[in-house]
């Protein structure tokens, strides 16, 4: 059972190879997108702060669901 809610989504609409092929697909366009990024010093530094602050936030939610069964976008009320 997925938990989260898009991929949940394009589960139950349209099944499991569709949610395959909608992760395939954002691979190949971060490994199309990154020596782009790469290529500007301020997009690279950029893209790694983004990138290092998704994961601490991925990480304290995660880690809430762990220890409270709620998620931190439950709590702040998003979902």
């Amino acid at each position: 059972m997925e938990y989260n809610p898009v991929p949940a989504m394009i589960l139950e609409n349209y099944g499991i190879y569709h949610l395959l092929l909608v992760k395939v697909g954002f691979i190949l366009l971060l490994f199309y997108a990154a020596p782009l990024i790469k290529a500007s010093r301020g997009k690279w530094t950029l893209t790694k702060h983004i990138i290092e602050s998704v994961g601490i936030f991925v990480t304290a939610n995660n880690l809430m669901v762990v220890w409270y069964g709620n998620s931190l976008i439950q709590a702040i009320g998003l979902v």
